[in-house]
């Protein structure tokens, strides 16, 4: 099998979701001097009837520091210096996706990032998928898709061609697979292997 492509989910398959979060609570709670367990009832009321730019806006205020998965960067730098093309398919709201992305230093990784919700055909649907290997000017049977959630990562990508591995990490680190993963791995110090980083 000849790979020249290699696509990420981003949600708890690069980084912890969790994690951010958390992270976001914490500095939402400093910032309005609210009760840790006060903070989503907040939230929810203080956005009630504001758009959702009002929150993205208090999120660029929190300097949060995330950090990516153990080995995740070092395989992103390593697809990166052997020439392979590297892409993200995200459902998530993207000004969001492009905060953690900066924050954890990878934004300019990618040779392609496609937000689902923009072409309103989010994950599992295969459309995000043909939109990203469209990008990367390659064919499916060319390209890996890596995610973490068995019920939305795979059958999109399986369904058009592409091969796929699941990490198992995160909120469904536990989950059974289906049959639309082809690998999984416990953490990307197999794919630093296989890809002879």
């Amino acid at each position: 099998m000849t790979v020249k492509a290699v696509v990420f989910d981003l949600d708890d398959t690069l980084y912890s979701s969790k994690d951010f979060y958390y992270k976001v609570y914490g500095c939402i709670q400093s910032m309005y001097n609210i009760n840790k367990e006060d903070v989503l009832n907040f939230l929810i009321k203080h956005y009630k009837n504001k758009t959702i730019k009002n929150l993205i806006n208090n999120i660029l205020k929190c300097d949060v520091k995330l950090d990516l998965i153990k080995h995740a960067r070092d395989l992103l730098e390593c697809l990166k210096n052997k020439q392979y093309k590297v892409g993200l398919i995200t459902n998530g709201i993207p000004s969001i996706q492009k905060i953690k992305l900066k924050k954890l230093g990878i934004y300019d990784i990618f040779d392609s990032i496609v937000y689902a919700v923009e072409l309103k055909a989010m994950k599992p649907s295969h459309i995000p998928y043909l939109k990203s290997i469209e990008e990367l000017n390659v064919l499916p049977s060319e390209s890996f898709y890596i995610g973490d959630d068995p019920n939305i990562d795979f059958c999109g990508a399986r369904r058009i061609g592409m091969h796929t591995i699941r990490i198992k990490y995160g909120v469904y680190k536990n989950s059974p697979s289906n049959k639309c993963v082809d690998y999984e791995i416990n953490s990307y110090k197999a794919l630093l292997k296989y890809f002879k980083c």
